[in-house]
């Protein structure tokens, strides 16, 4: 990892346990929620995008990656912040994986500029049992791209790393290369420390 690599996932880990955690520790759906909004951010799109697309192109002669891609509504914000860094630099298209073909138009369950055994990665913005990123991969397979390696924000530790990682053999979906930004104790951490920092400011500013 550069040293920019570093800064940018130093800034991104930080924005996001304050963006998480700020105002107190949600449950899941809220995490979801606000890893979602983070992502749709002026300031998330510009971190995210730089923290993938660096990890992504420094891996693109070993993969061969031609486009990145998420569910709708899920990791489709994050999978189109890295395209936006990484696309305008001529790396990688992006798409848009659905959760069932709609009715009309192209019924597709893929969206996007992407060909038929294309080496891909998959995004979700936070990841806990590794089921609905199951369903990416397998409908990203059944329309004929290649999955290389699963990437997240945010991994809640419930069993994803088990049933996804490499190594998961007792899982049909496992032996993925899986690489979150953070874990949720890295998260909780994180806060942690950054509010030990601001209290310690507040003191030295009061004297």
């Amino acid at each position: 990892m550069t040293e920019r690599q570093e800064v940018l996932e130093y800034a991104l880990r930080a924005a996001l346990a304050e963006e998480v955690c700020g105002k107190g520790v949600p449950g899941i759906d809220g995490i979801r929620e606000r890893c979602r909004n983070f992502a749709l951010s002026s300031v998330g799109i510009c971190l995210i995008g730089g923290v993938f697309a660096s990890y992504i192109s420094s891996l693109k002669k070993v993969y061969r990656i031609k486009a990145v891609g998420g569910a709708s509504g899920r990791g489709d914000a994050v999978a189109l912040a890295a395209a936006a860094v990484g696309g305008a630099q001529g790396e990688y298209n992006a798409f848009i994986v659905r959760e069932n073909p709609k009715d009309h138009g192209t019924t597709k369950l893929v969206e996007g500029s992407v060909e038929k055994g294309s080496r891909v990665v998959v995004f979700d913005d936070v990841v806990s049992s590794g089921d609905a990123v199951g369903e990416v991969i397998d409908n990203a397979s059944a329309s004929g791209l290649v999955v290389m390696k699963v990437m997240c924000l945010l991994d809640c530790g419930e069993s994803a790393r088990e049933r996804i990682g490499i190594g998961s053999k007792s899982s049909p979906i496992g032996g993925f290369p899986f690489y979150p930004v953070m874990t949720m104790q890295e998260l909780n951490t994180e806060h942690e420390r950054s509010e030990r920092a601001e209290r310690e400011k507040r003191r030295l500013q009061n004297g």
